[in-house]
């Protein structure tokens, strides 16, 4: 996804860049499938299983350009932002070398 042109044009990283924060990304991310968590709060019911897969692997990001998920920032303890807000929370971290 990174290196979709709409993402790409956001990221102030290289190509090398991008790819070791791929590899780091991975090492650190856990797999999360949605479950049986009831969601109601969400405008679109296609959301449903984005948020409830957030919230039953305990996410600390929900990356997405929705709008109807952003308004739902934060949800239950779940950070909703957008793909260049987290590009920017990563730099901050120093997340990417």
């Amino acid at each position: 996804m990174l290196f979709y042109d709409r993402i790409r044009n956001l990221s102030p990283f290289s190509d090398e860049e991008v790819n070791r924060l791929l590899v780091r990304i991975t090492q650190e991310a856990e797999i999360s499938v949605s479950g049986s968590t009831e969601i109601l709060e969400s405008r679109d019911p296609d959301d449903n299983m984005f948020l409830s897969a957030a919230i039953e692997g305990d996410a600390d990001y929900l990356i997405s350009g929705d709008d109807d998920l952003l308004t739902l920032h934060p949800f239950r303890g779940v950070e909703i932002i957008t793909p260049k807000a987290f590009l920017d929370e990563l730099t901050d971290l120093k997340f990417v070398p």
